[in-house]
Order: structure tokens, then C-alpha cells, then sequence
């Protein structure tokens, strides 16, 4: 049925019914959408903040004022009122929300038991407790796409920032690290997620398909900025001399280049290849000898910082099978060698959450993808621009999550933004693209087997299927709570 079918008349004169219902699906399946305002501010402040960090710019207005705690606070009771008031559950219930409940009552539960409380307590308090609530949120309120858009472009915003000045860290020589062997390097930017080279080459490296995605969804003077922000991060990762950050910007760069190379992939994954080898050797003075050592050691390893990665990781695997139950949040480097990480959030969330954390926390990592896959696969071939546009906000998730994938290999990064962001992102687009989708298949064609159904107070309603918006015959009502369930997970 067209669009313009949906101004004709809904219901009956004499008996008020719904007779037909072009638009009424449609209508009751975005009542909910873009609603709790105030929570949703809140959670874009917040992650404005995250990027842009006013205690370390701005010390001497903010002190140690936890401003950020502040707003996050806010933000859920704003969230919580707003849900309660409406008659709401508070939350929507995914797999990736049910594995990150998983995850906090292994966190609390192992916490007593630890040998050190103190320590898993503060990771809990002033970091992770953050990162599931604001995943919660964002999970919750981004549900339309001017929503999701618009968050995009505030982490992308707060990139840019994080990236220019890591870049002017490296050009003016300060806050660096000298480590073993006479290598320099930049220090990181600030505290926080950002303090440490690595995470802040893990975060650039994430916001590069966002970028990039972002672009190709704009026309004219604008898509090119989106692409000079990406090759900004792309240098930014670069300077920090990260090897995991390198092998996920190469990883990315591949999987951008085959899922958008369509009928020239070959030719786009050579190109891939030839740019990285490009700008290994057009790097900065030694980065190429330390891209060397992933391959192995010896005289290119001049920090041994390989080899302490190997022992490290074959630590955490033996460390692993001796306590398949956990050993207590943050507790790890009590058992590891010279108080070292994992360096591998798989394996050092295996040891200190143990074997039910860690299939909780990959298949927080996976499933994400599965949608995302499904998602293409349902979709097809794009013909619209619609289409086109969910197609690339797809790939970019996708390209962000396997980027994340990559570096956390080779990072301690379990309990931090970086994925659950873009995770919360996915479980935001598989949303709004199955509302979409369930609008436009709403179009009701009266048969023996069709219902009407009772208007009232003005609203389209139907105890059964409201929540999904689901409104239209009975042969369609299960493939589409079918379709639901596999979308929304």
C-alpha cells in the first residue's frame, strides 16, 4: 500500500472500529520512540564529557568536582522517573543486556571472596559501574536514527579533539614515555581511557568505520571532512606506536575495503595492503621495527616488550585453567608476573571472572555481529537511500566491533568504554531498523482471517502485540514476532 493510502479513513462511522489499518501499525510501533528527552541530554553530555574531559582542561574551574559522575547520576534518575511514570520496564532485554548482568553478578558475587575487595571495588565503583549504566541508557534511549546520528557525531567530535591533541603531544615532544631500548613514545592524552598509548590508539582506531560510514551517508563538501576525520585517527593510531592498534587498523581497513569494494574487492584488499605497507615505512622513526616484533623477537624487540607479552599470556592461560571459577575482579595482577596485565582481556577475564565471565563477555562480543550479519542478510541488495544508508551504519558497526576484537587481543580493555559503546550502538540500530521495517510491512488487507480492533482513546491498541506494534493479520503476527525475536535477540 503507498504512503499516501494512509490518510484514508480508520474508523467506522457507525460502530467505531479499525476496519483497516495502513498507518495504525506504524503509529503504535513509534508511540515510544524518541521519548525521555532529559535522559537521553543527559546521556549525550556525558559522553561529551568522556572525550573532552573538564578536570584535566579546566582544573582550576573544576577541580576535583566528579562532574561527570554528576550528570551520569542524573541522567538515570531522569531515565528511571521517566520510565516509571509511563508505566515502562526499565529496560529492554537482549542478550547483550542479560551477558553484562552476568558479568556484574560474577563481579559482586567473586568480590568478597577475592584476595583483594578493596582493589576490585574501586575498579567497580569508579569505572565499571559507569560503563553498564551508560551502556543500559544508551541501549535504551538512542532509539531513533536522528538519535544514533547524533551520537555518532559526538564521539566523532570528541575524536577529533582527542586526536588533534595526541597529535600535537607527539610534534611538541611532551608527556612522553621512554621505555627500554630507546624507544619514545606518546604517553597518552590526559587520564582516564585515554592515558595509556594503546587504549588511546584502541578508541581511534574504533571511531575510523564510524567516520568513514558517516561519509559515505553525506554528499558534497561534508563527505570529505567525515573522510579526513578518519585518515586523523588513522595517523593519531599511528603515533602512538601501538602494534594491536596497527593490526586493527589493518583488520578494519580489510573488512571496509571487502564489504564496500563490491565488484572490485580483490583490487580494494590489494590496495589495503599496499597502504599499510606504506605507512609502516613512512611512519614514524622506528615503528616499522616494531611492527616486526608481533612476528617474533629478537634484535627488532630491543624493549623485549614481545617476548614480556608472550610470557604474559601464557601466565594467563595457566592461570586460567587452574581458577575456572575467578579469582575476583581487578585481582589479577596479584597472580601475574611482576604485577603485569594480561595484555588480552579474553584471557585476563577468564582468570579474574572465570570460564561463565568469560562466555559472557564473548558473547556480549559476538552477538552484536551475528545481528549485524542477519541484518545485511535481510536487507539484500539496497535500492533506496534509505536502505543505503542502513547498509553503511551496518558496516560500520561491524567494522568497529571487529576492530575492537583485533586490539583487544593484545589490551586489558574489558572493563572500559571501548566496546560497550559500540555494542549499545548495535542493539540501538537493530532497533530502530526493526520498528522500521515492521512499519512498512504493516499494510492490512482484510481477509476471513482479519480482526478489527477497538479504538481507543484515539490510540491504536491491541493488548497482545502494542509493545512490537504488530497490528495486522494473523498470518503475518508470528513471522514478525519471529523476526523480532531473532533481530532484537
Amino acid at each position: 500500500m503507498k504512503a499516501s493510502d494512509g490518510n484514508m479513513k480508520l474508523l467506522n462511522a457507525t460502530n467505531n472500529t479499525v476496519s483497516a489499518l495502513p498507518d495504525g501499525a506504524a503509529a503504535v510501533a513509534n508511540q515510544t520512540a524518541g521519548r525521555h528527552e532529559i535522559a537521553y541530554l543527559g546521556t549525550v553530555l556525558f559522553t561529551a564529557l568522556l572525550y573532552l574531559r573538564p578536570n584535566e582542561l579546566f582544573p582550576e574551574i573544576f577541580g576535583t568536582l566528579p562532574i561527570i559522575k554528576f550528570v551520569a547520576i542524573m541522567a538515570l534518575l531522569a531515565y528511571t522517573f521517566g520510565k516509571l511514570s509511563s508505566g515502562e520496564p526499565l529496560t529492554i532485554r537482549t542478550i547483550e543486556v542479560k551477558m553484562i548482568v552476568v558479568m556484574v553478578l560474577l563481579c559482586l558475587i567473586l568480590m568478597p571472596l577475592s584476595t583483594a575487595p578493596g582493589e576490585g571495588w574501586d575498579l567497580f565503583n569508579e569505572v565499571y559501574s559507569k560503563v553498564v549504566l551508560i551502556f543500559v541508557l544508551m541501549a535504551n534511549l538512542v532509539d531513533t536514527r536522528k538519535r544514533l546520528i547524533y551520537m555518532f557525531n559526538v564521539i566523532i567530535a570528541g575524536g577529533i579533539w582527542i586526536a588533534y591533541y595526541a597529535i600535537q603531544i607527539y610534534r611538541e615532544g611532551e608527556q612522553v614515555l621512554h621505555a627500554k631500548g630507546g624507544l619514545t613514545r606518546i604517553a597518552g592524552v590526559g587520564g582516564g581511557m585515554f592515558g595509556n598509548p594503546n587504549d588511546l590508539a584502541n578508541a581511534l582506531d574504533m571511531l575510523i568505520p564510524v567516520a568513514v560510514v558517516m561519509g559515505l551517508n553525506r554528499k558534497g563538501l561534508v563527505r570529505y571532512l567525515y573522510f579526513g576525520f578518519a585518515i586523523l585517527f588513522s595517523i593519531s593510531v599511528l603515533i602512538t606506536y601501538s602494534r594491536g592498534a596497527f593490526l586493527g587498523l589493518v583488520a578494519l581497513g580489510a573488512f571496509l575495503a571487502w564489504k564496500l569494494g563490491r565488484g572490485k574487492r580483490f583490487q580494494m584488499i590489494i590496495a589495503v595492503a599496499v597502504v599499510s605497507g606504506i605507512l609502516t615505512v613512512a611512519s614514524p622513526g622506528g615503528f616499522g621495527n616494531r611492527i616486526a616484533t608481533i612476528f617474533g623477537g629478537g634484535k627488532a624487540d630491543k624493549t623485549r616488550s614481545s617476548t614480556q607479552r608472550r610470557d604474559l599470556l601464557i601466565r594467563a592461560f595457566n592461570l586460567a585453567k587452574v581458577h575456572p571459577f575467578g579469582v575476583g575482579l581487578a585481582n589479577y595482577h596479584i597472580y601475574s608476573l611482576d604485577e603485569e596485565k594480561a595484555h588480552n582481556a579474553y584471557l585476563e577475564i577468564s582468570v579474574e571472572l572465570g570460564l561463565l565471565g568469560f562466555l559472557a563477555y564473548l558473547i556480549f562480543n559476538i552477538a552484536p555481529i551475528i545481528k549485524l550479519r542477519r541484518f545485511e542478510r535481510e536487507l539484500g541488495e539496497p535500492t533506496t537511500d534509505q536502505e543505503r544508508e542502513a547498509y553503511y551504519f551496518g558496516i560500520g558497526l561491524q567494522g568497529t566491533l571487529i576492530a575492537y576484537l583485533v586490539c583487544s587481543f593484545f589490551a586489558s580493555v574489558q572493563y572500559y568504554w571501548f566496546l560497550y559503546y559500540p555494542v549499545a550502538h548495535t542493539i540501538a540500530f537493530c532497533r530502530i531498523y526493526q520498528r522500521e521495517k515492521l512499519s512498512s510491512e504493516t499494510a492490512f488487507a482484510p481477509t476471513q482471517d482479519s480482526q478489527t480492533y477497538k479504538a481507543k482513546g484515539g490510540t491504536l491498541w491491541q493488548p497482545t502485540y502494542a509493545q512490537s506494534g504488530v497490528l495486522w493479520a494473523k498470518t503475518n503476527q508470528q513471522r514478525a514476532k519471529n523476526y523480532y525475536r531473532r533481530l532484537a535477540g
